[in-house]
């Protein structure tokens, strides 16, 4: 027998096309093929879960992706239904064709997944490498339908088994987990058709106020000490005070940062754009509220920054150049909330949460901070220089890139020429993008971090109960 398998092995390697990745050593040293395994795995092995285990597995569940957007209590129901099952390297636990009666989350080793097609054996992917959970028999499991690809464990390693039957169990008995599952799944056929959720119809996270409100006091200091060096670029006069009057810039940042995040909260749960005519105008109007609401904080903030050039009173100082300051905080808001959801949804192959949180932060704050720099400097040069109007600011920034255009051109193109370089590639423009970049990545990093120990430390905390009543 063992000839046979390695003949036939050796036949359907020879017929591999170069191209597609195709399974060889499962063939040439585990003497796999499709009529014959070395060893089959019987399904109905596992243990319930202990208390012990329950953290991993609770953790692997928000990270699936049939269930990423389960409540807190239906992925405990899921996991006191699963069973904990120990493999070994070379075992098979799915043949492809057969009914797919359980989902398998690995949290440790990793998993092969091969397909026959035309008589030759391709591999679909691996699940579980590198120390990754993952899972996989989700999409055919609730009509155990057939299995679309057989699963051979490379190494020795520790699966989580869902059945079929348990799950419609639930499912039927709770119809708020049907609903979870189903929007859960409609994220998946995005991801896997490559297609992406747009801009405007991105879903807010839900609000972390503590870790919001400390990562926005992280980067009050961050964002004061760059914002005199750019007042510094755009006025010609030296840097002033990198942090005035702190005791009003955090309290006033923190409301300011977490105003965004509320405000387009209570927009998504009480305005619903499918019920009106234009949907596509309301969900632009809902993105653009919180940078009209939060346009008064940013200004108070703007003023702090401002005493060394402009001796108004703080409560008279910060109404200056609201106009193009609501322009910029629009353009602010809706970058630190949908434009970084999407960048981040973009860049969904990052596997480290924090790390998909900084460049989908990064992305976004690049276009913000980009966009945002031609109103950010009229309503500064407006809070700097209050008895100027707006057509001599604008005229003056014109005339500082006169001399960036070349001499040999005629008046007029130079002129002409000018103005284009103040509304593309204005003075200070490096710095206002790098302000908003870190500003993005400081707080949507903190509130991930922060977020993600607070789950950590919600299952310790469970772990450390379960444990004290059982020694009891």
């Amino acid at each position: 027998m063992a000839a046979a398998a390695a003949a036939t092995a050796a036949d359907v390697a020879a017929a591999l096309v170069p191209e597609e990745v195709v399974v060889e050593k499962h063939l040439e040293e585990r003497h796999i093929t499709h009529q014959h395994y070395a060893t089959r795995r019987h399904l109905e092995e596992g243990v319930r879960v202990s208390a012990e285990h329950m953290p991993e597995l609770l953790e692997s569940l928000r990270t699936a992706r049939i269930f990423q957007h389960c409540s807190e209590a239906n992925l405990r129901r899921i996991a006191s239904e699963m069973k904990r099952m120990e493999f070994k390297a070379g075992e098979v636990l799915l043949e492809q064709g057969e009914p797919q009666s359980r989902v398998y989350m690995i949290t440790e080793g990793s998993v092969a997944r091969l397909r026959f097609v035309d008589d030759q054996l391709h591999q679909v992917e691996t699940v579980g490498s590198d120390a990754r959970r993952g899972m996989f028999g989700a999409l055919h499991v609730l009509r155990e339908e057939p299995t679309y690809a057989t699963a051979v464990t490379e190494t020795d390693g520790v699966a989580y088994t869902l059945d079929s039957k348990v799950l419609n169990k639930l499912l039927d008995t709770d119809p708020n987990l049907g609903k979870e599952m189903l929007y859960s799944l409609s994220k998946e056929v995005f991801r896997m058709s490559k297609l992406r959720t747009p801009l405007l119809e991105q879903d807010p996270h839900p609000n972390n106020f503590f870790a919001t409100s400390l990562g926005a006091s992280i980067e009050s200091y961050y964002r004061s000490g760059l914002n005199a060096w750019l007042n510094a670029k755009l006025s010609g006069r030296p840097p002033a005070s990198l942090f005035p009057n702190f005791h009003i810039q955090i309290p006033t940042r923190v409301l300011y940062i977490n105003g965004f995040k509320v405000v387009r909260s209570f927009l998504a749960e009480h305005v619903h754009p499918a019920e009106y005519a234009s949907p596509n105008a309301v969900r632009l109007g809902a993105a653009m509220i919180p940078g009209i609401v939060m346009t008064p904080v940013s200004s108070v903030l703007e003023a702090c920054n401002a005493g060394h050039m402009n001796d108004e009173p703080l409560l008279r100082r910060w109404t200056r150049g609201l106009v193009p300051r609501t322009a910029r905080e629009i353009i602010f808001g809706l970058g630190i909330n949908q434009l970084s959801d999407a960048c981040e949804e973009r860049v969904a192959h990052i596997e480290n949460n924090f790390a998909r949180t900084c460049a989908g932060s990064l992305m976004a704050g690049v276009v913000a901070g980009y966009l945002s720099h031609m109103p950010h400097a009229v309503s500064t040069l407006r809070m700097l220089k209050p008895h100027l109007p707006y057509s001599e600011i604008l005229r003056n920034m014109v005339d500082e890139n006169v001399p960036r255009t070349p001499r040999a051109w005629l008046p007029g193109a130079r002129r002409l020429g000018a103005a284009l370089l103040t509304v593309f590639m204005p003075k200070g423009c490096l710095i206002r993008t790098a302000q908003i970049c870190g500003s993005f990545i400081i707080i949507n990093g903190t509130i991930s971090v922060m977020t993600e120990h607070t789950v950590k430390g919600d299952l310790e905390r469970d772990l450390t109960r379960v444990q004290r009543r059982s020694s009891r």
